[in-house]
């Protein structure tokens, strides 16, 4: 067996390879996709050894005698390819709503999302409420399987996603994320907007706004709503972590190529 090493954000992994086993080692680049020398070096292996690295179409296009990939840090071990689309996720009920078109952020380990997260006059704002939305922030990048980290940054010049507070929407809802993506479906900038009040003119506390936040910063991800009452992702959850069926949507969203998912 011929192993593909896919391990840049652990590279400590590297000294633990058997001294016989055949392997190689081959990493993405900035934009999440791999060079024409990492795509030849793939072509005989049979399995792949990832970190935080994206598998996705054209990886598993210049591999075609891979049977196994084995993520490390995700929760689960050894898995073949086709049981990933059978795992519990909400990814067919996004595809339907979205025309079967996935947006996501390329890798952005090594060089994490620089969020403008500001304090605020706002009525009603208060410092606890901007702690909640950092550790909403925290809270995804502490799912495995995704490789997306984040810094919260005191300027918003060169910033990848802006968070802005308002008093309250003119409508129900206490929330809203905005992402631009490139005709590829590669997220480039998001917005987060949250609101210290209900539309009914209500006072928001730490916990709703970090509620609040948890589900906007999925979209921001990526991700689209759920079908169960019972995920962050619900169109109005109540939920206050993240679930299962959350964590491996999101997953899953990130081990697929962006862009269309329609056969030709």
């Amino acid at each position: 067996m011929k192993v593909a090493f896919l391990t840049k954000a652990r590279p400590e992994t590297l000294d633990r390879i058997p001294a016989d086993l055949p392997h190689v080692v081959v990493h993405a680049g900035p934009d999440g996709t791999y060079g024409p020398e990492a795509l030849a070096a793939v072509a005989d292996v049979d399995a792949l050894m990832v970190s935080a690295e994206p598998v996705g179409e054209q990886l598993l296009a210049a591999c075609p005698r891979v049977k196994i990939v084995q993520r490390m840090g995700v929760g689960y071990n050894t898995l073949e390819l086709e049981a990933i689309a059978r795992r519990d996720t909400y990814l067919g009920a996004m595809l339907a709503a979205n025309d079967s078109f996935l947006r996501r952020w390329p890798a952005r380990v090594d060089r994490p999302l620089r969020v403008y997260l500001p304090e605020s006059d706002v009525p009603g704002y208060t410092v606890e409420m901007g702690q909640a939305a950092r550790n909403a922030f925290a809270r995804w990048e502490r799912v495995g399987g995704i490789p997306v980290s984040f810094e919260v940054v005191d300027d918003s010049a060169g910033s990848d996603v802006q968070v802005r507070w308002i008093e309250h929407f003119s409508f129900e809802r206490a929330g809203q994320a905005d992402i631009v993506w490139d005709r590829r479906g590669w997220i480039v900038e998001g917005t987060l907007t949250l609101a210290t009040h209900t539309f009914t003119g209500d006072l928001l506390g730490p916990d709703a706004v970090y509620t609040v936040a948890l589900h906007e910063i999925g979209h921001l991800l990526g991700l689209g709503h759920s079908d169960d009452p019972r995920d962050v992702m619900y169109p109005s959850t109540e939920v206050h972590d993240l679930t299962l069926r959350d964590r491996q949507t999101a997953q899953l969203l990130y081990g697929l190529p962006p862009g269309s998912l329609k056969l030709p």
